[in-house]
């Protein structure tokens, strides 16, 4: 395929040259008032797609009737991977020796030219580029330049060699020395004004973006940076003093900067015109533009650069022409703003458009496609600079007006506070009036049932009792959900009923007065206390099943007369049971109360002596918190609670320790502890 495409572009060259111009090739004469020449029509050129041809080849008559007149000044190729020959004649009719040829274009992979020193021996003088005077130091620029030694009087005969990988404009003059010095100097001077102008603009606005902290300020600098690094690539510059030593980005400067460009400016024209606002379609289209971006990156990665290139050269025209669309639309919705914007970008989008076109081969190189990114980008970046500034005056007017406004409604709303304040006084004292007898009506309801619920629980005489119990009933408030009920079914036979109703306060304690008054029918039943649970549970579950009364309990009978203990629990947490020798769990599996009809409870029956200790409590005992959530537990409970001390004292530093873990913020739960000792 290789070979293929290398004879169809020879036949092409060779066909091309058959039918172009024949007339007989021009002879550039230097005369004593030229001391500038652009020679592109004088030029003809040879393209090698195999880059296999050398200068005595090329000036063989195998080549000789296929060169191609240009007959232009400044020829234009396209993108392209071969190898460009071109030939020219120059004829000294000066009496000075010294001439300057310059190739300006920074962007060549390389160029050499060769000077036939002899027509019969077909000798050949290789110049190099960047020398202009031969016998002193090699001088550097940005273009190629080459000394010229033309002796007066003859004609010589120059085949330029050279191949790129972008665009091939052939800008190729002559000077004379003096001449030469001084085109350098007014043209570092016009370039240094620009860049000048770039970088005061990108540090000005740079420093705007410190003080007021918009990101659109910080958009416009990354814009303007990327532009003058393309500029800075394009002219030569740098690879003369940035990445003089790095091929790839050498190579590659262009479509690198040209993606920066495109992200830069689509965050910046997102930014300026608020696009999410005001164009929605566009501020999308800008999104996607931004994401593509990467895509873009790696085909520089993939793709052949002559492919590259012209890929980006037909997305920049019409993202160009998409950022001067969108102030239009916007200026169109009533966003003023967008003027400045929409006229700096018609400057830039005719130049970049021209330029890029010329480097397609679709428009001819003249000043102003080779030059007029320069002044569009010039004045594009003031104007932009006086579109911020005009944008910022707009937003300072906007928040004048508002603040204005505010003005006027503060005054207006403080004129209403007033008059609204002294009514609501008079309505706040009222109400706190209300609200004071109502919440002494509370506190004085709430000590009655406080006083009701003491009275409900047993008052113990145990003396001459071979039983010792000491009770300690601890609401979270001034009312609880914790119950208990000690009597004496005959003589010493007692039965003890703890119940710990779900919920806390008002509810829970009602909830306690129904089950006192169920249990108050039944309690006197001499069965096992499992029997007399799964009684409780039925009446319960029947006749408060809408009211969802559920709660948790245990029934212990101690029989002094067989020294026995008998219990049964539903849903209550393990109990604790000491003797002279171990602490263990009293636990007996049942589900609590109301929470199913028929459920089955189990009576556990054990033996005790005297000096055996029994504690029964809520799960309130343990399941208290400190303020880093770290809860007292049974665990704790339990061996507080196997003390081999005097019971009075073992309960007191049980509460003691509860207290200290809770702490300032208080108890959260119910805690009823009944201990019981067998004497």
């Amino acid at each position: 395929m290789k070979w293929l495409l290398n004879a169809f572009l020879i036949f092409f060259t060779i066909h091309n040259g058959l039918a172009a111009e024949t007339s007989h090739q021009k002879t550039i004469e230097l005369t004593e008032n030229i001391e500038q020449l652009t020679i592109g029509k004088y030029l003809e050129y040879f393209l090698d797609p195999t880059l296999s041809y050398t200068v005595g080849r090329i000036h063989s008559n195998e080549t000789n009737d296929h060169f191609v007149p240009l007959n232009k000044d400044v020829p234009n190729f396209g993108p392209s991977r071969s190898e460009y020959w071109f030939r020219f004649k120059i004829k000294n009719l000066t009496s000075s020796s010294t001439w300057i040829l310059e190739f300006d274009h920074p962007g060549v992979i390389y160029s050499d030219l060769y000077q036939l020193k002899d027509q019969n021996t077909k000798d050949f003088k290789k110049i190099s580029p960047g020398n202009l005077n031969p016998n002193g130091p090699k001088s550097t620029h940005r273009n190629q330049i080459y000394y010229l030694d033309l002796p007066p009087g003859e004609e010589q005969i120059f085949y330029l060699n050279t191949r790129t990988y972008g665009g091939l404009p052939v800008p190729i003059r002559i000077f004379t020395q003096e001449r030469f010095l001084q085109y350098s100097y007014h043209e570092q001077i016009a370039f240094g004004m620009y860049f000048g102008v770039m970088f005061v603009m990108a540090l000005y606005n740079l420093f705007v973006f410190f003080s007021l902290k918009d990101v659109a300020f910080l958009y416009y600098v990354m814009y303007t940076t990327s532009v003058v690094l393309l500029q800075i690539g394009i002219l030569g510059y740098g690879k003369m003093f940035i990445w003089e030593k790095n091929g790839w980005i050498d190579l590659n400067f262009f479509p690198v900067f040209n993606i920066s460009i495109i992200i830069s400016l689509s965050l910046f024209t997102k930014k300026f015109l608020n696009t999410k606002e005001i164009i929605p379609v566009l501020d999308k289209i800008f999104n996607i533009l931004i994401c593509l971006q990467p895509l873009n990156f790696l085909l520089i990665l993939l793709l052949p650069y002559d492919k590259e290139i012209t890929l980006n050269l037909c997305l920049t025209v019409p993202f160009a022409v998409l950022v001067f669309i969108a102030p239009l639309i916007a200026m169109r919705r009533g966003y003023t703003p967008a003027r400045y914007f929409s006229i700096s970008f018609a400057s830039i989008l005719i130049a970049a458009t021209c330029n890029a076109l010329m480097y397609a081969n679709i428009l001819p190189s003249n000043f102003f496609t080779e030059n007029g990114l320069y002044i569009g980008s010039t004045i594009e970046v003031i104007l932009l600079s006086f579109a911020l500034v005009d944008k910022i005056n707009i937003l300072k007017r906007e928040k004048e007006t508002a603040q204005e406004q505010t003005v006027e409604m503060q005054t207006l709303l403080a004129d209403s506070y007033k008059a609204m304040n002294a009514s609501l006084e008079k309505t706040v004292e009222q109400r706190t009036r209300d609200l004071n007898e109502t919440l002494k009506q509370i506190r004085a309801d709430l000590s009655m049932a406080k006083k009701l619920q003491q009275k409900t629980l047993p008052k113990l005489n145990l003396e001459g009792k071979s039983l010792s119990i000491l009770t300690h009933y601890l609401p979270m408030s001034e009312i609880g959900g914790d119950f208990y009920d000690i009597h004496e079914l005959e003589q010493g036979y007692f039965r003890i009923f703890l119940v710990d109703a779900t919920g806390h306060g008002v509810q829970a304690a009602l909830s306690t007065m129904t089950i006192k008054a169920e249990y108050e029918g039944i309690k006197n039943i001499r069965t096992k206390p499992a029997h007399l649970m799964e009684t409780l549970n039925n009446e319960c579950f029947t006749k408060y099943k809408s009211m969802n009364l559920l709660f948790s309990a245990i029934i212990a009978d101690i029989d002094l007369n067989n020294k026995s203990l008998s219990f049964a629990s539903a849903g209550h947490p393990p109990q604790i049971f000491k003797n002279s020798s171990n602490t263990d769990v009293l636990n007996a599996a049942g589900s609590i109360i109301g929470l199913k009809k028929n459920a089955n409870y189990q009576s556990v029956d054990l033996e005790i002596e005297t000096g055996d200790r029994i504690f029964l409590f809520s799960d309130g005992i343990y399941e208290e918190f400190d303020e880093d959530k770290i809860e007292f537990g049974a665990d704790r409970v339990f061996s507080l609670l196997s003390l081999d001390s005097d019971m009075g004292h073992v309960v007191d530093k049980l509460l003691l320790e509860i207290e200290k873990h809770v702490g300032p913020s208080g108890q959260q739960d119910d805690i009823t502890l009944l201990s019981i000792e067998v004497l």
